[in-house]
Order: structure tokens, then sequence, then C-alpha cells
């Protein structure tokens, strides 16, 4: 068996692009052939983030460099071998590549780490047959509790028992660093500094700087951290003290996760994909729009900091438990049933 990941390319830092190389990575550590697949592009690799990803599947039909470069990769699944290939399809190419793998007899998983954009993706038919791709599928991997709850919604008569959650992982340095903060119960040397993204609502990032500007201590400086490389990510978080989350119907929301694992106290919107981790004395949930709400948080989490009341027992046990919870150690196995899983569909 042979897993194949297929990947978009984005020139910017995605998320989801970082979780598909990472199972990639561990399911490789483990033995189990597999390579990611850029129909795109077979032969970039993503630059913006490390990793060790060495099988960066080629075209192996000459013809997919002129017929799939730049656009949508609705012919790709042309390239696999359906007695030994096993496709895991990204969500927002459900549509296109799930048909093809149907109509070629190529087993394959959909892989849904937004479920408020499995709709959105572009391809030749109906939502009828996308439906009709999802019931086909031997396998759906879902990013967390929320994105698995909206696949339910969107599709109540599909078999539950095909949904695999596989939650995201703390990759490297930030994994590391977790462990310091959480198990040593010792901080970074942190600055009166709040970062945040604001990738997803520019403009209640703006409002919220506004709004916060009159009342932020001279002292203290906003960092926004979007379009840095991971290292430089890591750095900014491990030495700021606040983390701003402006996440808006996401899948999961890894930013706020890290930031915390870092030792920020994290204020701002779930985007529906965080609540599973959501909770004080880490987080603070505000709600969407609510910026009157979410200015007066950060007023109060800068008072709360400058009299130490956060960094107690309470905060450090929340984070330990974070840690373990999205460990490599927790991926690799529900990586592994799906390696199991995908083996058997095979066999059939």
């Amino acid at each position: 068996m042979h897993i194949v990941y297929f990947c978009p390319i984005s020139a910017l830092p995605s998320g989801g692009i970082k979780v598909i190389y990472g199972h990639a990575e561990i399911l490789a550590s483990q033995g189990i052939s597999c390579s990611v697949f850029h129909p795109e592009n077979p032969s970039y690799s993503s630059s913006w983030f490390e990793h060790q990803v060495k099988r960066l599947m080629p075209a192996r039909k000459q013809s997919i460099q002129s017929r799939l470069r730049g656009i949508h990769p609705c012919c790709a699944a042309d390239q696999l071998d359906a007695q030994k290939d096993f496709a895991v399809i990204p969500e927002v190419w459900a549509g296109a590549l799930g048909q093809q793998c149907i109509d070629l007899g190529v087993h394959f998983a959909i892989f849904v780490q937004g479920g408020y954009i499995m709709m959105n993706g572009r391809w030749p038919g109906s939502l009828e047959q996308l439906e009709k791709t999802y019931q086909q599928a031997d396998l759906i991997l879902s990013i967390s509790e929320d994105t698995t709850r909206m696949i339910k919604l969107a599709y109540p008569s599909l078999d539950a028992k095909k949904i695999l959650q596989v939650a995201p992982v703390i990759g490297g340095g930030f994994f590391e660093q977790a462990k310091v903060v959480s198990e040593q119960k010792e901080l970074p040397e942190q600055k009166k500094c709040i970062t945040y993204m604001n990738r997803r609502l520019p403009e209640h990032a703006d409002k919220v700087r506004f709004f916060l500007k009159p009342y932020l201590p001279a002292d203290w400086r906003l960092t926004l951290i979007d379009g840095m490389h991971e290292a430089q990510v890591m750095q900014t978080l491990s030495e700021s003290s606040i983390f701003l989350s402006f996440c808006d119907l996401e899948g999961f929301g890894l930013p706020p996760l890290e930031a915390a694992l870092c030792g920020n106290v994290v204020v701002g919107y779930t985007g529906q994909g965080a609540q599973e981790y959501f909770s004080s004395p880490v987080f603070h949930t505000i709600a969407h729009g609510d910026l009157h709400a979410f200015v007066v948080a950060i007023r109060a989490t800068i008072t709360k900091l400058s009299q130490g009341d956060f960094h107690n027992p309470a905060f450090f046990e929340q984070l330990a438990q974070i840690k373990h919870r999205y460990s490599p150690a927790q991926q690799l196995q529900s990586l592994v049933t799906f390696a199991q899983r995908a083996s058997k569909a095979l066999q059939r």
C-alpha cells in the first residue's frame, strides 16, 4: 500500500498544508509508504516551514505537467494505481478528485480540515454528486470535534463509522516549548507584547486595535505575526504575553493553541473549531463581533498579568493537559489506525 496525500499549493503559510505534511512524516516514520502530491506542480515542495517529507510524489505520466500546471486538478487521480494506492483528498477537491477516484476504482479518503468549506470546492458537478462522493469514500478524516459535527450535519445519512478524527499535533519546537512551560512551570522571558494574526478577520483586528489604543499602556506593543516563517513565529510567541484570536469558522484553529503553549494568555474568538480546548484560565472566549468585550478583556488581562495573577498551578495544569491531548504520540495512534483501515479497504 502507498498512501498519497493530494495537497494544494499556497505561497502564504497555511495550517492545512502543514498538517498534511505532518501526516506524511509520521506515517513514513512508521515504515508506511506515503507521499505528498502537488498536482498543480508535482516538483513543488513547501518551504515556509521545516519538514522531513522526502517523498514528494512526482508525476507518473508526462502529460500531467502540461495538463495540470496552474489549473484545478480535476484529472489528477489518473496518476494513481488502483491496486496499491490509497488517496487522501482535501475537502475542497472532494468533488473533482473523489468522482475521478470512483470512476477509476481508486480507494480514497476525504480529509476534512474545514467543516465550513466542504461546499466551497470547484468541480463540474452538483451538490448531490458531492454527497455521493462522501457516501462512497472509504473513510472521512476529521480534524476536530466541531468538524465531525458539521460533517454529520451536512450528510445525516453518512455511515458515522467512516469518520475518523485525527487531531492536529503540536509540532517540533512548539512541543518542546510546551514541555518547558507545562512541566517545569517556567515561562520564557516574556515582554509586554500582544501578538495576533489578522488573515481571517483583518477588519475585526483593525477595529480592536483602534478601540484598544487609548487604553494600551505606553510600554506595551502589538505585534502582527502573519507572514513570518515558523521559527520566527515561535520566537515571537515565546516573547509575548497575550495572543489575540481572530479565528473565523475554522476547522480547528491551531495558532491560539501554539500561542498558549508558548505561555500566552489567549483572548478572542474560538472560530468554532477551537471550542474543544478554549477554556479558562488559559483561554478567554469573546463572542464573535463583540469588540467592546474584546477590548475590556485585553485590558483586564494586562492588569492581571502585571499583578502576577495568571501564572498559577491551574494555568500550568491546563497547558500540560493540552500538550498531552495534542501530542505526537496521540496523533501517531490515530494515524496508525487510519493506515490499518486504508489497508483493509484496499484488500476488499
